[in-house]
């Protein structure tokens, strides 16, 4: 069975097709209104795959825009899905676990426990944090907009000039703090604080908290070793290392798989099989 995965999100809409469950495709545009945005995504990656229209036996669609979805898209049969269960599913079979605590990092984040074996799936928590926190302060302190600006500033920032350390405040190590561990955000800005240690300093501000609730919840459900973060940002290299390193540092077990940033639209069209697959 062929289906389309979309995931309608504020500012772009992410399309996967799959095969029997299998990810063969993969793309993205720009969000406007969710049909003409789901209608854009579906024609663009029909078209890179090189399939008809009458090829698609299902469309599964969530994300906040799957409310503005009336009926089916382009005369496909058309099924809006829970995004918490779109979550659990993608991140843990991208990830290749059967069990998981996924973390969706989108404008905030969500976090979710999802058992394969038992087709369950739990939304356990979040945080406000996220994308939106991360792109609106760096608007708001360096007034720009651009994601890549971010990255490519933050390459060569330094937050020994925009973060106090454990070390530097307590001397040494505290507890199963390292030294090195950041005890407050920001907490050394001085007149040397540069653009781009700012830039690092506010990547490190959203990543690390993200980062500590995770490692707390994935505790609090016996996952500490199953810990799957997913989303854009997990691309981001400087935002990645920084979530690896405060997981790491509680004792906890990352994943991040590829295509990490299509999880939600490739979890919709999994679930819509998986939900297929297990009717009485």
């Amino acid at each position: 069975m062929v289906v389309v995965g979309l995931d309608l999100g504020i500012s772009t809409t992410k399309a996967v097709v799959t095969r029997d469950s299998e990810l063969i495709g993969v793309t993205r545009v720009s969000s406007t209104d969710p049909v003409s945005s789901s209608a854009g995504a579906i024609g663009k990656i029909t078209d890179e795959l090189h399939l008809g229209l009458s090829d698609i036996e299902k469309v599964a669609v969530t994300g906040v825009g799957a409310g503005g979805i009336p009926g089916n898209i382009l005369g496909i049969r058309t099924r809006r899905m829970d995004e918490i269960a779109s979550i659990g599913y993608g991140g843990a079979t991208l990830s290749g676990k059967r069990r998981a605590l996924v973390v969706s990092i989108g404008t905030g984040t969500a976090m979710v426990a999802v058992d394969l074996d038992e087709h369950t799936v739990r939304h356990v928590g979040g945080t406000g944090l996220g994308g939106g926190t991360l792109f609106g302060l760096f608007h708001v302190l360096l007034r720009k907009r651009d994601p890549a600006s971010l990255e490519k500033m933050s390459q060569t920032g330094d937050l020994r000039r925009v973060d106090l350390t454990v070390g530097e405040l307590a001397g040494g190590p505290v507890g199963i703090m390292p030294e090195t561990a950041t005890a407050s955000n920001f907490g050394k800005i001085s007149d040397e604080t540069t653009e781009e240690d700012l830039s690092l300093g506010l990547i490190n501000m959203v990543a690390q908290p993200i980062a500590t609730v995770a490692f707390f919840a994935a505790r609090s459900e016996g996952l500490v070793d199953h810990i799957v973060y997913v989303g854009g940002l997990t691309n981001v290299p400087s935002f990645r290392e920084r979530l690896i390193e405060a997981s790491e540092i509680f004792g906890g077990k990352v994943a991040i798989p590829q295509r990490s940033e299509y999880s939600t639209a490739y979890g919709a069209a999994i679930a819509l099989q998986a939900e297929k697959a297990h009717k009485p």
